[in-house]
This record gives structure tokens, C-alpha cells and sequence, in this order.
């Protein structure tokens, strides 16, 4: 992908949350909470990549700033292989939870001899039972070893839209494409919010150009 296109999807998405922020500030009271109050999730995933076994465990911290706005913090910690990985992400938005969310985010993801980083906007829209994203941002991987044919400090666009339906109120079924690096991947996710308060059951499939 180009970088002048990739840098004015950007531009746009930026522009985008801007009118978000000026919308939040001139409807502050007419509004639900961007974040009703401080609440959080932990969650494990495991499976197999490759034929390795991999473990990934998450947890965020979502809190109000102000009324339209919130923060969240996320925490990574996965084992594929022999191989660790240690990430960490912030998300700063405006919210309407009847009409979407504007926001900037980073994120930063380590392991030993390569570490990599990417800053961008994200937004969401509510339609009824259907939720659609869109994130649009640069990141850049930094490899301890340089090699004298390959980049080894490669900056790249990254994007990515979606889309999710609640078919009934404890369902949700989405689908997502990512483009990151100039690979592509494409994933499914189903998620079950079981009867048993604060428990979900999630699944996902995914699909790349590296399989």
C-alpha cells in the first residue's frame, strides 16, 4: 500500500475523531456516560499455531475521564512455543453508547530481540443489533540484529475494519480484515455471554497470508 493514501486515511479518521470530540462537547448533557464506572476483564486464550501450543492471557481497566470521555489500559502476556511475548496498549475516547466511539490509541508489544509499536485512531459505529470498527494507524518493528538485505526498522501502514451482529442479546458474531507490514489476515470471532454473571465463552478463526 502507498504511504500517501495509507497517510490520508489517517488524516481523515483523525479528522473524524475531532468531530467527535466538538459533537461530545456540545451534547455533554443530552448523553449517557462515555463509561458508566471503573470496570475491568481478564481472559485466556490457548490453542495451537504452526503446531506449537501457544497460552495468551489479557486484562483491561476501562475508567471515566468525563462524562463523554474514557480511558482504557490493556496487558499482554503470551507463550507460543518456546517464545515469550509482553504487550501493553492505552485507548483515550469519546463515547455515545447510542451512537459510537472516536479515539486515539498506542500499544507496544515485546519479545527477546524484536519489539514493535503502533499509534493510530479508532472509531465505532452502532446500528441496532450491528456494530462496525475502523482503525487506521503506523507501526513500526525494531529487530536487535540487524541483517545487511532485509529492513530490519520497518515503518508500515496498518488498517483494519469490522463488523459484529447480536443475533439475540448474549450472542455476538463478527468477522474482521487487518491489513499490517503489507500481510493480510482475516478472522471470525463468536462470543457467549453465559448465564453465569461476568463469564463469556469466545472463539475465533483466523486466516493470513502465512496461513
Amino acid at each position: 500500500m502507498k504511504k500517501i493514501p495509507a497517510l490520508g486515511f489517517l488524516v481523515a479518521l483523525l479528522f473524524f475523531v475531532l468531530t467527535g470530540v466538538i459533537h461530545a462537547q456540545s451534547t455533554n448533557e443530552q448523553t449517557a456516560p462515555a463509561v458508566s464506572g471503573l470496570n475491568g476483564k481478564i481472559d485466556y486464550a490457548g490453542g495451537w499455531m504452526n503446531s506449537a501450543a501457544g497460552h495468551n492471557f489479557e486484562g483491561s481497566l476501562t475508567l471515566p475521564v468525563t462524562h463523554s470521555f474514557g480511558f482504557q489500559a490493556d496487558a499482554l502476556y503470551s507463550r507460543i512455543s518456546n517464545l515469550d511475548f509482553y504487550g501493553g496498549a492505552g485507548h483515550f475516547f469519546w463515547r455515545d453508547p447510542s451512537i459510537g466511539l472516536f479515539g486515539l490509541t498506542c500499544s507496544y508489544l515485546y519479545r527477546d530481540g524484536v519489539d514493535t509499536f503502533q499509534v493510530g485512531a479508532e472509531g465505532e459505529y452502532y446500528l441496532h443489533r450491528f456494530t462496525f470498527g475502523l482503525f487506521a494507524g503506523l507501526g513500526q518493528i525494531n529487530y536487535a540484529n540487524p541483517a545487511p538485505i532485509i529492513n530490519t526498522n520497518p515503518t508500515r501502514f496498518i488498517g483494519r475494519v469490522s463488523a459484529g451482529y447480536y443475533p439475540i442479546d448474549n450472542v455476538l458474531i463478527s468477522a474482521s480484515y487487518t491489513t499490517a507490514f503489507n500481510d493480510n489476515l482475516v478472522k471470525g470471532n463468536f462470543e457467549y455471554q453465559t448465564p453465569i454473571n461476568g463469564l463469556a465463552l469466545t472463539a475465533e478463526a483466523a486466516c493470513g497470508d502465512n496461513g
